[in-house]
């Protein structure tokens, strides 16, 4: 019997004694192995967890990377728009003045009047650039609060993942540590059964 052949290997005399001593080493031995292997699978388990966490990160960035080029395209449209817009504004009032012009020339209409009129040309012109301006400005500021938005965003993304955690080698030793004291307390226990059980 193998179990005795252990026991007896361990110091223990008797028979029965060195079955119970062979299956408490056994048993203490299985046990650190499987503690072993449930270390090893958390590992694995890390490793897996740290993946996942490092891709869902990269897709976050590369979200915001792409969110971030939408915009840039919208924004460029809209710049083209406006200065499309401008240039129109400038060509109406070149017209505008243009036609005011030829026809005072054609009315023999001369003085202040036309100047007020080709004046309030000019003004409007003017009015109309300052609007297209502003609204140029303001395109570029809610492009700045809109990246910070998609920063934040994808940053709150990664903040809400979890971050996976590496399995404790100490801990792991520490089990194994206790599991060798329950083992030498039953070897203790069936060798010396009147010395008390020692207490870590």
């Amino acid at each position: 019997m193998c179990f005795a052949a252990i026991g007896m290997a361990l110091g223990a005399t008797a028979g029965s004694a060195a079955v119970a001593t062979g299956l408490s080493a056994v048993g203490t031995a299985f046990s650190i192995g499987s503690t072993l292997m449930d270390y090893r699978a958390d590992q694995k388990q890390f490793a897996a967890e740290q993946q996942q966490y490092n891709t869902n990160r990269l897709l976050a960035q590369q979200s915001m990377l792409e969110q971030a080029g939408q915009l840039s395209l919208r924004e460029s449209q809209e710049r083209d728009a406006l200065l499309d817009k401008a240039m129109a504004n400038k060509i109406e009032a070149a017209k505008a003045k243009g036609r005011t012009i030829a026809s005072a020339g054609e009315a023999g209409v001369s003085g202040l009047s036309i100047a007020a009129l080709v004046a309030d040309i000019e003004r409007t012109k003017l009015n109309n650039q300052g609007t297209i301006n502003r609204n140029f400005d303001a395109i570029q500021q809610q492009g700045i609060y809109d990246r910070k938005a998609l920063e934040s965003q994808a940053q709150g993304r990664v903040n809400n993942m979890a971050l996976p955690t590496a399995p404790s080698l100490l801990g792991t030793g520490l089990q194994i540590a206790g599991l060798g004291l329950q083992g030498y307390n039953k070897y203790n226990k069936i060798n010396n059964p009147n010395e008390p059980a020692f207490q870590g």
